[in-house]
This record gives C-alpha cells, sequence and structure tokens, in this order.
C-alpha cells in the first residue's frame, strides 16, 4: 500500500508588506518531509512552516486534486492559494472525511531532528564566527539561514547565511519588498560578481514573485565546511555591495 501526506504550508517572507496577506501552499510528498523542505528552501528564502498535515493511504493524490479544485478561485500560483482561516478549517475538514491522519506535530518533530542533527551544527559555527568579527550581525530563529540586516535601510533587503544542503550553504543577498521598485536593475548590475574565484549570480524573480514584492537575489555557493573562505567572501561581499544598496534604497 502507498502512503503519502498532503500538507499545507506557510513562509513568513511571501507576506505581502502592503496587505499582510500570506498565500499558502497545499500540496502532496512521498518523499521524507526533510527532503520535501528541502526542495521548497531551495526555490525562495526564507523558512518553510508546517502549518499542518495528514497522513494517507493511496487516495492522498485524488484529495490534494480535490483540495485544489475547491480553492481554484483563490490560486495565485502553481498550489499556492490565498485563503482565510474558514477556508483552512475547510481543507482540515476535507481531510479528515477522505480518511486522512493529522500528522502535523510529527513533521515538526522529524524537521527539528533532521535539522539539528545536520545543520545547525556548521551553520551556527559560521554565524558565531561572523558575529566575533562584524557589526553587522546575523539574527534570526530559523536553524537553516540567517540574515544580516543592513544599517540604514528600513526593511525588506538583507544578507544571508543560508544552508543549500547537507554539504554547502549559500551566501546571497535578497530584497523583499514593494518599498524599492527599481532593485532589480542594481541587482542586474552584480550579476557575475567575482570574489576570490567565486562567482555571484543574479536570479530574477518570476511574475508571481515580482507581485509579492520580491526583486530576486545575488548569491553563491561554497562547502559549508570552508569556514573562513565563507566569512572572507561574506565580507568582500558586503563591501563590494552595501553602500550601492543603501544609496539605491535611500533615493527611492
Amino acid at each position: 500500500m502507498e502512503f503519502g501526506k498532503v500538507y499545507v504550508v506557510y513562509n513568513e517572507w511571501i507576506k505581502d508588506p502592503e496587505t499582510g496577506e500570506m498565500p499558502y501552499k497545499i500540496g502532496i510528498t512521498k518523499n521524507t518531509v526533510d527532503d520535501r523542505f528541502y526542495g521548497l528552501g531551495l526555490k525562495m528564502p526564507g523558512e518553510f512552516v508546517c502549518y499542518f498535515a495528514y497522513k494517507f493511504n493511496e487516495n492522498y493524490a485524488k484529495v490534494e486534486k480535490t483540495l485544489h479544485k475547491m480553492l481554484n478561485q483563490s490560486n495565485i500560483n502553481g498550489e499556492w492559494f490565498s485563503i482565510n482561516e474558514e477556508a483552512l478549517d475547510g481543507i482540515k475538514q476535507v481531510c479528515e472525511l477522505a480518511g486522512g491522519v493529522l500528522i502535523t506535530e510529527k513533521i515538526k518533530e522529524e524537521i527539528e531532528e533532521v535539522t539539528e542533527n545536520k545543520i545547525n551544527p556548521y551553520l551556527e559555527n559560521i554565524v558565531n564566527r561572523w558575529n566575533e568579527i562584524s557589526d553587522m550581525k546575523a539574527v534570526g530563529k530559523s536553524q537553516r539561514w540567517k540574515s544580516i540586516h543592513i544599517p540604514g535601510i528600513n526593511s525588506g533587503v538583507h544578507y544571508h547565511f543560508k544552508v543549500h544542503n547537507s554539504k554547502e550553504l549559500k551566501i546571497e543577498l535578497v530584497c523583499w519588498t514593494k518599498m524599492y521598485p527599481d532593485m532589480e536593475i542594481l541587482f542586474m548590475e552584480f550579476d557575475e560578481l567575482k570574489i576570490k574565484d567565486n562567482i555571484f549570480k543574479y536570479m530574477p524573480p518570476n511574475n508571481w514573485y515580482i507581485k509579492n514584492g520580491w526583486k530576486g537575489k545575488i548569491f553563491t555557493i561554497l562547502s559549508i565546511e570552508r569556514v573562513n573562505d565563507i566569512i572572507e567572501i561574506m565580507k568582500l561581499f558586503i563591501e563590494q555591495t552595501k553602500d550601492k544598496i543603501i544609496n539605491k534604497c535611500n533615493k527611492e
């Protein structure tokens, strides 16, 4: 018998800064929870949170299709829906009527266990080393990424140490706000930026990300064990981009 999970997740980074609305992703997976959350995390910044999830026998794909059809008018992109608490309660009712078993707490425990065992020691070491030598502190509760706030900018633009997978770490600069409408133009100027033989690439947003305020990101990926290189490259990256970012944001 084939088992699967129907899940509803959200990401605080995707909240519309103007309306406060936050979309939810309704999907299914046969893989481990950790693998699925990694797949989501690679596509956008921020931390994904499991709002609730149900385990099913063979009919989990049919349940997903039923939910997507039921919420079609609230669909904003792919498996993402702009829905309220009443709709979320309706999703739970459909899952329960279809024989689903609520496993939200189990999933959260699995994510916490995998994060602690595979990721946190690396990220914690890097962030602690960074905070020892920099006035721009890395902050945030997530054990997979830490943001570095830029003095002089209100919000939405951050440098990150972000775990790419269990062996690699991503250094990135992202803008997630509608406050700075022309930020992507500046980001394009940094495309192919080379620091110590590491190329920073610009990743442009698609239409849905643009609608929700994301201007893209500039990033490079390094071996997570190269602590000294990671710290040095982050320092140089900030030195070569910070002034332009601050000037751009203060003009808009």
